[in-house]
């Protein structure tokens, strides 16, 4: 009986932290892609639909649409530096990140949520 909890219990321990370690990955990759500017490949991570804000516009819009307009936002801000700052759980069990996106004059917060492995919502916001 006690033999079976311990399995069970290392069991559930596993897969807890194998979870935290695939959402950490996810966070980084999305970390790099920001880095490079690479909105094409940032894009196939959201869900098919996905908020996304920008300054002071916020819409709900489609993978597609959000990819070209993060595309236009690299563009009219280039990336310098972009550091991760934290990440974590809402109450309602999201993950999130949250970072800092410098251009050559803007500095923006930024923050990305996640609904499973996919993207729901992605925010650039001037600081």
């Amino acid at each position: 009986m006690l033999k079976k909890l311990y399995k069970s219990s290392f069991l559930l321990l596993f897969l807890v932290s194998f979870g935290m370690v695939a959402q950490n990955n996810m966070v980084d990759e999305i970390g790099d892609l920001i880095k490079k500017g690479d909105a094409d490949q940032l894009s196939t991570l959201f869900e098919e639909s996905v908020t996304l804000s920008i300054l002071d516009s916020e819409e709900s819009i489609s993978r597609q649409k959000a990819g070209e307009k993060i595309k236009e936002f690299f563009m009219k801000f280039p990336v310098k530096i972009f550091k991760q700052k934290h990440q974590g759980t809402s109450k309602d069990g999201k993950t999130f990140a949250i970072g800092e996106y410098q251009s050559e004059n803007t500095v923006f917060r930024t923050y990305v949520v996640f609904s499973g492995d996919k993207i729901q919502e992605i925010c650039f916001e001037e600081d």
